[in-house]
């Protein structure tokens, strides 16, 4: 028990309460402190993210719009022998 309490007693046996005061504050209060650490990198998460998010870049090239193969409306066409040159490449 002696040992526990040597590093707040000085050499000429004073103690240091202020330093005790703060290793005791810290020590009970210890899940309240890494919960709100958590909390907090949560929300600098988020908020990088919002950011990255909110600074979308007008110029970025968008993919390609590609036509693609209307083949129901193809297979329709073909049994009905309906389906012009011209419709083959919808």
């Amino acid at each position: 028990m002696n040992e526990y309490f040597d590093k707040y007693v000085g050499d000429d046996g004073s103690w240091d309460h202020d330093l005790w005061n703060m290793h005791r504050t810290v020590t009970d209060n210890l899940p309240n402190i890494i919960e709100n650490v958590y909390r907090q990198g949560m929300s600098d998460g988020q908020r990088g993210i919002v950011e990255k998010a909110a600074n979308i870049d007008p110029n970025a090239p968008a993919a390609p719009v590609q036509r693609q193969d209307n083949s129901v409306a193809n297979q329709v066409l073909d049994a009905l022998g309906r389906r012009q040159p011209f419709l083959k490449n919808m």
